[in-house]
């Protein structure tokens, strides 16, 4: 357990050698992480830290009294449990430690903050990276996350991983990139099958660029334009199709040429969870045209849940300042848009959120999920909408004054 710390120290005094001016909002990101996961085993119980957490420990632990080699035949593929799978392989090598488990979650919480500012230097230039760093330093559920035996830290660090190779990607055009993007997809998408889905997003861009440069080279812009729209349309079609070719399996749904509304229907009723933080019961679709007309209020209460109206613990107040800060976030989005339009890249991130949104919206049915399942995707957001956060200055520890951008 200890040894995991100290690599982790080592590796972010080599982050802050290489880069000086990020070196203070690293130590204060690795400090308070640190600070909060020894409170938490002194006193402090941390949102989200039983159910989920205690039994994804407890399953590895039981994995790892098969033995190492046992723990590995038990490998299954992308489920709920891989994490559990994973902690279990080292289980049955050091030993039972929930601390050494724990702190393989602050090493992904300390990845999403390089990770995070190396995507918002990407996509902006290398001067918003301090700023990213600062915001993902001590963004609460990220901190939280990081000290916790769950999934969201994992699966947001591969996702930077890949949407980083995304960027690399459109701007260098080496088809590698494209592939360890689907890659760092594929490691995401065992933590959580959903994240798959995304695949298919990677290879239409894949698609969409080498098409648009082989166009540009024939046609003029004005002809390229014209045909762009139909041939997207047909690459997006031919991936439905060879998807249900191939019956691909979608996790909680079933294989996709079994899908339909009851089976959607069915699935969203039964995450709809009857307890304080459950979502209205109007938003539960009962026919398969409810699930056109509640597209929008459950993309919605996803995304900005819980509301005024929703808080009947005290608890759910932070998870209202929590929507307030995504209500922000997209307020950002939609003053500068026509800013964010000029940046290709960073549209194609706005997408893959957007696309993720809607897929968690119909299978999320209270706020406390939600507020985990958008966590995920906090830091590519944050690296989004990075230029046009304020910038707050310091002078005698007293705020001077806030500049735009």
């Amino acid at each position: 357990m200890a040894t995991s710390f100290v690599g982790l120290s080592v590796f972010l005094l080599f982050f802050a050698i290489r880069n000086p001016h990020l070196a203070a909002p690293i130590f204060i990101a690795f400090s308070v992480r640190i600070f909060v996961l020894i409170l938490s085993h002194i006193f402090l119980t941390l949102p989200d830290s039983t159910n989920d957490a205690i039994a994804f420990e407890n399953v590895a632990y039981e994995l790892s009294k098969l033995g190492f080699s046992n723990v590995v035949s038990y490998y299954s593929g992308p489920n709920s449990y891989f994490i559990s799978w994973v902690i279990g392989l080292l289980y049955s090598l050091l030993g039972r430690s929930e601390l050494f488990a724990q702190s393989i979650s602050i090493w992904m919480g300390m990845g999403i903050c390089v990770m995070g500012t190396k995507l918002a230097g990407a996509l902006w230039g290398r001067t918003y990276e301090r700023k990213t760093l600062w915001i993902l330093a001590i963004a609460p559920w990220l901190i939280n996350y990081s000290c916790l035996v769950l999934r969201e830290s994992y699966i947001a660090f591969f996702m930077l991983v890949s949407c980083f190779y995304v960027v690399k990607f459109y701007k260098k055009n080496k088809y590698y990139y494209i592939m360890a993007s689907i890659l760092s997809l594929l490691v995401a998408g065992h933590f959580h099958g959903v994240m798959m889905l995304g695949i298919p997003l990677l290879l239409i861009l894949w698609t969409w660029r080498t098409y648009s440069k082989l166009l540009s080279k024939i046609w003029s812009n004005g002809v390229k334009r014209i045909f762009s729209l139909p041939v997207t349309i047909i690459v997006i079609l031919g991936i439905i199709y060879i998807s249900y070719a191939l019956n691909i399996f979608i996790p909680k749904l079933g294989s996709v040429g079994e899908l339909s509304g009851e089976m959607f229907i069915s699935a969203i009723a039964n995450r709809s969870l009857d307890s304080g933080a459950a979502y209205p019961t109007w938003l539960t679709p009962t026919t398969a045209s409810d699930l056109i007309t509640l597209f929008f209020p459950r993309l919605i209460y996803f995304a900005f849940s819980p509301f005024i109206w929703d808080i009947n613990k005290f608890i759910h107040i932070f998870g209202l300042i929590d929507g307030i800060i995504y209500i922000y976030c997209f307020s950002l989005i939609y003053r500068n848009y026509k800013t964010i339009n000029l940046n290709s890249v960073a549209m194609i991130l706005l997408m893959v959120i957007l696309f993720y949104f809607i897929l968690f919206s119909f299978g999320v049915g209270n706020f406390g999920a939600g507020i985990r399942h958008r966590t995920k995707f906090l830091p590519i957001l944050i690296c989004i909408i990075i230029p046009f956060v304020p910038n707050i200055r310091v002078i005698n520890n007293r705020i001077s004054h806030i500049e735009k951008y």
